[in-house]
């Protein structure tokens, strides 16, 4: 295996790990693992390379890159046979959020809550991956413009909101059909009228 292969599978389990636990307060552990990799990766390069020095050894897979010394490099190859260096990527280096509780006293169907639980539900989407597609698609289908206004939605920007046009609490579900993106202030004056 080499360094390049190692990165790749490596990448895939720190992405993975990182991703699911950074709603923790884990920016200690992820420092603490970075340390682990770091010293199983230099017992791997000390077992390929058995006679080679340490200094060798270092110069070959290990790296100063953008004030950080220590950087474990290699080589990915294409299917052309084509190299693209590569570093692995740090643990410690993926923002940790705080994950917001719900509120104790909210009630899925109670519309007084639906604003609520929307702008929550909103929250989760811009920390998922997968809801980012989604979130994509929405702003995509108007021409990226906020369906109550008519204004340019800016998602690289907050606020805005994704509404269901049937309440879930009535009922609607969470599929493409029954959503559209807003603007946060658009979005509670739809709320506002439908109340009244």
């Amino acid at each position: 295996m080499t360094a390049g292969d190692m990165i790749r599978r490596l990448h895939q389990q720190i992405k993975g790990w990182t991703m699911y636990h950074r709603f923790a307060v884990s920016g200690r552990t992820f420092a603490a693992v970075d340390n682990r990799i770091f010293w199983s990766l230099r017992r791997w390069c000390r077992k390929r390379h058995r006679n080679k020095s340490w200094g060798w050894i270092r110069k070959k897979y290990f790296q100063r890159m953008d004030n950080r010394d220590w950087v474990f490099t290699g080589v990915i190859r294409d299917s052309t046979g084509k190299g693209w260096p590569t570093r692995l990527m740090k643990a410690a280096g993926v923002k940790v959020f705080r994950w917001k509780k719900m509120r104790s006293d909210a009630n899925p169907y109670d519309p007084a809550w639906e604003l609520y639980l929307e702008e929550r539900e909103c929250w989760k989407w811009t920390h998922t991956l997968a809801k980012r597609g989604r979130i994509a698609y929405l702003w995509k289908a108007p021409d990226g413009k906020c369906v109550a206004c008519g204004q340019i939605l800016h998602v690289a920007e907050q606020p805005w909101h994704v509404h269901h046009r049937v309440w879930r609490c009535q009922g609607g579900r969470d599929t493409f059909d029954n959503l559209e993106l807003l603007h946060a202030n658009c979005h509670r004056q739809k709320h506002a009228q439908k109340r009244n």
